[in-house]
């Protein structure tokens, strides 16, 4: 325990401390999600304002990109010259993993909260989705986020190259949710793709449904609601398994 204190307390002061940081994972979200909310004010139908669902999918899409926190501390800590004396080192591996991963969790989290505060203060009069599946799809996407983070020196050699693959999966991500303002049509696979054609498809497209049917456009969405959860919880449980086999041959990272 008093490892992954001292290795969490490293990571939160190094984090913290550097101003491109706030910048680039805090800053630049909130100030393109109130460009972006502002720029769609009134392209809904009649006097729908689609700002809950446009905070939504930025809140999910840069708990994706904010994982690159985390591959960055791997790939800074775990490789290389640094790598050689952790492992002749009393603290053990693990430490590192879990203290980098727990306060990019809460940074990721903090995040979040902190681009619905400011959009929600700006427009406290527009429709958000329910709060409960909010912190739900926000809980659960920002574990998937930063396993994502852990992934990625596993099929990456540097961090340049993590840099590309993350970007690649990120906006394709968002390309197929639709969240690029990409039409794909109404048939069956367009359909799929926008809404569980990948794990921010699977959390947005719940989001969507929920503020769609409290402006009274759709009938309840539980039950497709639910279903994306478990898929999306099942995912998460695979990706985890994935890095665990991964983990075990010690020379991957």
């Amino acid at each position: 325990m008093k490892e992954f204190l001292h290795i969490f307390k490293y990571y939160a002061i190094r984090t913290y401390r550097r101003p491109i940081v706030w910048a680039l994972y805090l800053g630049l979200p909130v100030g393109l999600t109130l460009i972006n909310a502002v720029a769609n004010l009134g392209l809904g139908p009649g006097n729908f304002a689609p700002v809950g669902i446009i905070v939504t999918l930025f809140i999910l899409s840069f708990q994706f990109f904010s994982s690159e926190l985390m591959y960055y501390d791997i790939f800074t800590t775990l490789r290389g010259n640094v790598a050689d004396r952790l492992y002749m080192a009393p603290i053990k591996k693990k430490a590192f993993f879990a203290g980098a991963l727990i306060n990019n969790w809460i940074f990721s989290i903090f995040q979040a909260a902190a681009i619905f505060t400011v959009v929600y203060l700006v427009f406290p009069d527009n429709v958000y989705p329910s709060f409960w599946l909010l912190a739900v799809m926000v809980l659960m996407v920002s574990v998937l986020a930063q396993l994502k983070g852990i992934l990625m020196p596993y099929i990456a050699k540097t961090r340049k190259s993590a840099d590309g693959i993350s970007a690649i999966i990120c906006f394709g991500m968002m390309f197929l949710s639709g969240g690029l303002l990409v039409s794909f049509g109404d048939s069956p696979f367009a359909e799929f793709l926008m809404t569980r054609s990948n794990p921010l498809a699977l959390a947005w497209s719940a989001l969507q449904r929920d503020v769609q049917y409290q402006s009274g456009f759709i009938p309840d969405p539980s039950d497709f609601i639910i279903t994306n959860i478990i898929i999306l919880a099942v995912i998460i449980v695979a990706t985890f398994a994935l890095i665990t086999i991964l983990g075990r041959n010690r020379k991957t990272i």
